[in-house]
């Protein structure tokens, strides 16, 4: 337990040694320096700036049992000095009705339903003055479904929604590691030559779906259906375009 919530990524440094030095007291005399001690960084990847997300999330749980929904604003950071958070909706408050939180590639996400009339994901730690819960009860009661949000048929690279699609993969023979980590044990690869096989992918198509695939270069191709070669090829294109020598610097 201490070392998950050393290398939690939405837990900044100093709320991880907070939360592990109170676990550590709950141990006996023997266990309590070896738990105190303990610290698993997290390794190549940024800790979050925001030290209220373990708050914020406690107030989301009070509001889903309660049946409430919640206030916030949400922003995105940006390369301006003088400006370095950009807020959704100019700056208004969403009011939304939370429903799950969500533990994506080390991020909390709040999974609610808007007044668009969609569920859609929030990152808790770019979320700010989340309110108490509110008194209106939460609308998308009928809407949600807690066994598909569980078991998810088709993989969402970091909480980029597309279109749900079975994409069929060649990938060169050293990276059954790599697809495994990312669709699990179930997933079935199949040998289609000494060096490669294949693997039906369920995936909703998105950039970061993308950018994974080119991540393996030619060692990973779709070869089915045609809208996903389609977009891939789009991807490839707009970022090769980027590259292209026309005097710019």
């Amino acid at each position: 337990m201490v070392d998950s919530i050393q290398s939690s990524k939405f837990i900044t440094q100093t709320e991880a040694r907070t939360i592990s030095q109170k676990i550590a007291k709950l141990g006996d005399v023997y266990t309590r320096p070896s738990l105190t001690d303990r610290h698993a960084w997290v390794s190549d990847r940024v800790r979050s700036a925001n030290d209220d997300v373990v708050r914020d999330a406690d107030r989301i749980h009070v509001a889903i049992a309660h049946n409430r929904k919640i206030a916030l604003r949400y922003f995105h950071y940006t390369p301006s000095k003088d400006n370095p958070k950009k807020y959704s909706k100019s700056g208004n408050r969403y009011i939304v009705s939370p429903f799950a939180i969500l533990w994506d590639s080390g991020n909390y996400y709040l999974y609610a339903y808007t007044d668009k009339g969609v569920f859609r994901t929030f990152r808790i730690d770019r979320m700010e003055a989340i309110s108490q819960p509110l008194i209106a009860e939460r609308d998308g009661l009928d809407e949600f479904n807690t066994e598909a949000l569980i078991a998810k048929e088709y993989k969402v690279f970091q909480m980029f929604h597309g279109e749900q699609l079975k994409v069929r993969v060649r990938f060169a023979n050293h990276l059954a590691d790599a697809v495994i980590d990312q669709f699990g044990k179930n997933i079935m690869l199949i040998p289609i030559d000494e060096k490669h096989f294949t693997a039906t992918l369920p995936v909703e198509l998105s950039p970061p779906f993308f950018a994974w695939i080119s991540t393996f270069g030619r060692g990973a191709k779709i070869l089915s259906p045609d809208k996903a070669i389609e977009e891939m090829r789009k991807f490839i294109e707009k970022v090769s375009d980027m590259y292209k020598d026309d005097g710019e610097k």
